[in-house]
This record gives C-alpha cells, structure tokens and sequence, in this order.
C-alpha cells in the first residue's frame, strides 16, 4: 500500500530555504526515511521590458530592440516609447521614488516621462510607463533611467536610453542643377 503526501512551500522572507523531511516509520530495514528540500523564497522581484525584450538593471548602452534607443528624430519632432514594469515575485512591488520615474543625465532635459506606471504592482502582475524624446538640437542625446522600489538587489533599477537629433535638409533643384541656399539666379 501507498500513501501521497503534498508538500506547500510557503516563504516568509526572500532567500534560499532549506529542510530536511523525517518520516518514522514501522520498516524494519529503514525505520527513519529521511530527505532534504530546498527552495528559494522570492521577495519582490522588479523587471523591466521594452518591445517585449527584458532590459538590464545597469544597462549603460541602449539597442532598437528594447527600446531604450529612439533612433533618428529631427529636431522638435518627438517620438514616444512604452516601458512595462513587471513584479516577477510574490509580494508587491512599490515604486517609491519621487517623481516614481526618474531622468538624469546629460541631456535628461530632452525626454520625458509621459505615462506614469503605478506605484503599487501585485505579484505576477505589470504596469506600463512612457518616455517622449523631443530633441531640442541635433547631435546623440543620452540619459538614464531611475526607478526606485522596494526589490532588494535592484534598487534603484537604472538604464540608459538614446536618441539622436536631426535637422531637416532641404535640397532645391533647377534643371538637374543644385541650386544654393541664398543663391539669386534668374
């Protein structure tokens, strides 16, 4: 005969867990069974997403495929890219910063936040934030992102972010001639 038996790992705190399981038994041969178990307990775990694509806490280059690089905007143009922040663990994630989506850096001035995530996000659930990059001049425009939050080994979540700024060209042909900016011709 037979007997099943569940196990409910149930964590308190974050970190690895570890127990041995007695069993006392009547057998001859094995009048204790013994075994060990372990698992590990996940606090608040915070992720951040691009495209879909997971971007690393620290990141300090950017890439189109997450993202965190706008590409070619000409000046005074904007583009807009969304950002999901994901509670990969079992308590909720608090966004504690204040604003809760921070800019620094060198051009800092040139990207906004544009949609707010929540403050608040349940295990298992996301909550999206947007970022406008406006370049004000051409030339490469960098900055980083800050999000404080209650993760234990990643706060503040931080990243780098891109865009370059372009000016418009204009070009004005006259019988497949260029004709100069400035130029009086007749």
């Amino acid at each position: 005969s037979s007997s099943i038996y569940q196990l409910t790992f149930s964590p308190l705190t974050a970190g690895l867990k570890q127990a041995t399981i007695t069993i006392q038994t009547n057998d001859p041969d094995e009048g204790v069974f013994t075994y060990d178990i372990q698992g590990t307990g996940i606090d608040t775990e915070i992720n951040i997403t691009g495209n879909g694509n997971n971007i690393n806490n620290g990141a300090t280059t950017t890439s189109i495929s997450n993202s965190t690089e706008f590409g070619d905007i000409i000046v005074g143009n904007n583009i807009t890219q969304t950002f999901t922040v994901e509670n990969l663990g079992l308590k909720n994630l608090l966004l504690s910063g204040s604003p809760i989506i921070s800019i620094i850096g060198a051009n800092a001035s040139e990207f906004s936040v544009t949609a707010t995530p929540s403050n608040n996000i349940g295990s298992g659930s996301s909550s999206n934030f947007d970022i406008t990059f406006t370049p004000s001049s051409s030339g490469t425009k960098s900055a980083t992102i800050i999000i404080a939050n209650n993760d234990n080994d990643e706060n503040p979540y931080n990243f780098a972010i891109s865009g370059n700024g372009i000016s418009p060209e204009i070009n004005i042909t006259g019988n497949a001639t260029i004709i100069n900016n400035g130029s009086l011709t007749s």
